[in-house]
């Protein structure tokens, strides 16, 4: 009886904090002013950021439910934290608000991993699934009204990202058969955002995805075969009729990669390689400063791992790069214990690498938001399905 009262009050948490998620990126969508500090949103991200610090203190506790990938990214957010603080330039409100949410990411994986082992987690399925259509509904009529002139916002189009990260937690909450629709929504998310590295995340996620290659399991392949031949069918409609109704020349901006290197982003690049070769030895092994690539070359790095390099050193580097490594390590040990849901976390990772090195994604409080909570959750439904095996 005791256990099923804790399990019905993480139920209830895991509902709630779900609702505060879907709250914080709608508000965001809706209000247009992420950047600025005062909102709801940031609010909700300070209480999901103190949230997490109590979930740490339960979690260290309890020693069987420690997760090495979990792990690695809580001491890379520790560690960068720490350094953020030693470089705060002042102790002005948004200074701290900024300092505060650095950790953001690692603190949203734990508290959901954390609920996710303690709860059921489908009695949250209804919320991501309504707020996966929602928020693809928001960005894209948004897309949609800057395009036919309704609006002169042209909306932040970064927040497709929301879409990318929730869909693969998403698809394990709906039918096989009805599968194709999450996707297909995603790509004409990304197609009406515009950004070429989450047109070619969702590519790759969509390709993994529905490939499964076996001699061994025939029949597994061919229904692979024709769901993958399917949802390329009816991408490329969606592609053709978006593409000639907005003039979005998706073909021309993925063709100029080529020629204005993903929007100077190559000059950027090399900027921040070179700043990095000449700095000191304190600067290289410990980084510029929080926040300082925006100050060096007025915006983001567009890759997490240059601007993990610049802003925090050397050593974050291989603490980052280390979590992808255990990211990766985790999903093959879930395809080895047969976990169902494993080709869902894979698919996660991959889009997950590519935008990071692509635009700003992972070290950014925003919309790491979605994918962190997939994580945490599918972490902990796997730590359940090895306990059920045992």
């Amino acid at each position: 009886m005791i256990i099923k009262k804790k399990r019905n009050k993480h139920n209830k948490l895991l509902i709630l904090y779900s609702i505060l998620f879907s709250l914080l990126v709608i508000t965001r969508i809706v209000m247009e002013s992420a950047e600025r500090v005062g909102g709801v949103w940031n609010l909700i991200q300070v209480a999901l950021i103190l949230s997490g610090i109590i979930t740490y203190i339960y979690y260290i506790k309890n020693y069987d439910l420690n997760n090495p990938t979990l792990n690695t990214f809580l001491l890379f957010g520790l560690y960068i934290w720490i350094l953020s603080f030693i470089s705060l330039p002042n102790l002005s409100f948004s200074n701290l608000y900024y300092f505060l949410v650095v950790p953001f990411g690692p603190m949203v994986m734990l508290l959901f991993y954390y609920l996710g082992v303690k709860s059921n987690i489908k009695t949250s399925s209804w919320i991501y699934i309504i707020s996966f259509f929602i928020i693809a509904y928001l960005v894209s009529t948004r897309r949609v009204d800057y395009f036919t002139m309704i609006s002169e916002s042209k909306g932040m189009v970064a927040n497709a990202y929301y879409v990318i990260g929730l869909l693969p937690l998403v698809l394990v909450f709906i039918k096989s058969k009805y599968r194709v629709i999450p996707f297909v929504i995603a790509v004409i998310v990304v197609l009406l955002s515009g950004k070429r590295a989450g047109m070619l995340a969702a590519a790759l996620m969509i390709i993994f995805y529905f490939t499964s290659f076996s001699i061994k399991e025939f029949k597994k392949t061919l229904r692979s075969v024709i769901g993958l031949s399917l949802i390329m069918i009816i991408v490329y409609y969606v592609f053709t009729y978006l593409n000639s109704s907005f003039e979005l020349n998706t073909l021309n901006r993925l063709q100029s990669l080529e020629t204005d290197g993903g929007s100077g982003r190559d000059v950027r690049w090399k900027a921040i390689i070179n700043t990095v070769s000449n700095s000191n030895i304190i600067n290289f092994l410990f980084g510029h400063g929080h926040r300082s690539t925006a100050i060096y070359f007025r915006g983001e790095a567009h890759n997490d791992f240059l601007q993990v390099l610049f802003e925090y050193g050397l050593f974050a580097l291989f603490l980052y790069i280390s979590f992808f490594t255990s990211l990766l390590r985790s999903s093959y040990l879930m395809f080895k214990t047969k976990y169902p849901f494993a080709k869902n976390f894979f698919i996660s990772i991959i889009a997950a690498l590519f935008l990071a090195m692509f635009s700003f994604f992972i070290i950014e409080p925003r919309y790491i938001t979605a994918i962190a909570i997939t994580w945490g959750l599918l972490l902990a439904d796997w730590y359940k399905f090895k306990k059920q095996k045992i």
